[in-house]
């Protein structure tokens, strides 16, 4: 029991660090919204037995208890939505994802007791989000391969790990369920993997929001968590000076130009460890290697479209000249950068 109450403690205070981060951050993006009142109502549901006990009485306690547990998942699949298409805007018919939350909530109000198989639609709302979360992952992870997209293989990989979490909170809450109902025999052991799995869960997503560069492309969150100034300050000009060299390796020795380029290669060439040069990128250009690397090729090809010198050079000449070597992601990245196909924007622009 000192264990099971130990793994409740620690839940609630990541928990609520975590949902007061993604709540109070200055962006407020309405994946992270969602995952923090996710954060927050998990931990209400990990306290509300005892503040509950101690206002409302124990009865109650698990009717309300019983009714946070329809929001977990509608909550899940809308910040899984809202982070593919960080653009989107709220919409009102996104509510009726918590219809079933509602109802419970009111009738929990009004000292109705829930059937104890209500716990079935739960389940069942779990297994349904859960598919359609992994499903929309798999299909933008094929996309991201196609188009070479940025920074979705890291998202995709984000929401897998915690819906595969998340469902495994859920199935070892059923064995507990059925054991209890059919049986009769809680198993504390069974309740305790239920608990241990919700930690493992928040600090997976602590662990996460940790990582400089997860925190950037996950949770849109730039200020590092640095609690000593001078390490703060001492950080930013290291940054400083790294990108400087950066940028004037890129511009003068045109790396890029080597279709073969790795991240390791050019970490050796600019003395960047491989884990900074990383972090350096996706911090200050919002980018991936691949990405951030197509950018200075495309810019190149922009110019040498135009530039009369290069008139009598082929665009399959000027797709290889700038580091390409497939033509169907060379004429889709420049697309994407243009609007124009390259030899669209030839004609538009010479």
């Amino acid at each position: 029991m000192i264990l099971l109450n130990t793994i409740l403690v620690a839940i609630i205070f990541v928990s609520l660090f975590l949902g007061g981060i993604l709540l109070s951050n200055t962006k407020k993006r309405l994946s992270n919204i969602f995952l923090g009142i996710y954060l927050l109502l998990n931990t209400l549901q990990m306290t509300g037995h005892v503040i509950w006990y101690l206002f409302m009485g124990i009865a109650r306690a698990f009717q309300y208890n019983s009714a946070l547990t329809f929001s977990f998942a509608p909550l899940l699949f809308l910040h899984a939505q809202y982070l593919h298409e960080p653009k989107r805007k709220f919409r009102n018919l996104d509510f009726l994802h918590f219809t079933p939350t509602i109802v419970a909530m009111l009738l929990a109000l009004n000292n109705v007791t829930l059937s104890p198989w209500h716990r079935v639609l739960v389940y069942l709302g779990v297994f349904v989000y859960s598919f359609l979360i992994l499903r929309k992952g798999a299909v933008k992870k094929r996309n991201a391969l196609k188009n070479a997209k940025s920074n979705l293989p890291r998202i995709v990989s984000w929401l897998q790990n915690i819906t595969i979490l998340f469902l495994l909170i859920v199935i070892f809450d059923l064995a507990y369920y059925l054991g209890f109902r059919i049986i009769g025999d809680s198993f504390l052991f069974v309740q305790t993997m239920v608990y241990l799995c919700i930690l493992i869960l928040v600090l997976y997503m602590l662990r996460t929001i940790l990582d400089a560069t997860s925190r950037i492309i996950i949770f849109g969150i730039n200020k590092p968590f640095i609690f000593n100034r001078n390490q703060q300050e001492e950080k930013n000009a290291v940054y400083t000076s790294q990108l400087k060299v950066l940028e004037e390796y890129m511009n003068t020795n045109q790396p890029f130009l080597n279709p073969t380029l790795t991240l390791e290669q050019l970490s050796k060439e600019v003395d960047i460890s491989k884990r900074d040069l990383s972090e350096l990128i996706n911090f200050h250009y919002q980018l991936n290697f691949v990405a951030y690397i197509n950018v200075f090729r495309i810019e190149l090809a922009k110019k040498m479209l135009v530039d009369p010198k290069d008139q009598k050079v082929t665009i399959s000449e000027i797709m290889y000249a700038v580091g390409f070597n497939s033509k169907s992601s060379f004429n889709t990245l420049f697309k994407q950068n243009t609007g124009f196909t390259p030899s669209q924007y030839k004609k538009k622009n010479v």
